[in-house]
């Protein structure tokens, strides 16, 4: 829509444009899940954590798995929007890869539906172990204890793939 070639008119670095397009692709993933989470929260009873656990410690294990999927999705976005040349290769190259993401990492035939042989595949995708965290989370009964090793790698896990996207993203922005 020709808004690059306005900002490379404007003392701007590579940094700053990459942070003008940061911000509402980290922001808006963020606030729509907090809003999806406390809305099934209110309407289901869904469960962010053990009942024992308090609301505070509740948060403090979501949060990060909301931060840290945002920041994944993120460092994906931006990187196929700095490889493609058009909008329309921006929806074809994302839509593609976020409908190949979703089959392999489990989000529309869950893991354990597949066969054995496939179900390491998951662990391939940002949103196999994003739905690896959320499971332990949002799934238990009122007593499980969710095994916080796995919280911590799926967090790990995704917050590299966003690092490792954003840069990717930094490497590959064309703003000639």
């Amino acid at each position: 829509q020709g808004t690059l070639r306005r900002l490379r008119a404007a003392p701007l670095t590579r940094g700053h444009i990459l942070m003008g397009k940061m911000v509402p692709c980290f922001t808006l993933p963020v606030g729509r899940t907090l809003f999806l989470l406390t809305a099934s929260r209110w309407l289901f009873g869904v469960r962010w954590g053990p009942d024992h656990w308090p609301l505070a410690e509740q948060l403090a294990w979501l949060l990060p798995v909301v931060l840290c999927t945002s920041l994944a999705a993120m460092g994906l976005a931006l990187w196929i929007a700095s490889v493609a040349r058009s909008e329309l290769q921006v929806a074809i190259y994302g839509g593609v890869l976020v409908l190949v993401l979703a089959v392999v990492g489990g989000c529309v035939l869950p893991r354990e539906m597949m066969p054995e042989n496939t179900q390491l595949l998951t662990l391939l995708t940002p949103q196999g172990w994003a739905l690896d965290a959320y499971r332990e989370l949002l799934g238990g009964s009122e007593n499980y204890q969710p095994n916080t090793a796995i919280l911590l790698r799926s967090c790990g896990v995704l917050a590299t793939v966003g690092a490792l996207s954003l840069g990717l993203a930094g490497w590959f922005l064309r703003l000639e």
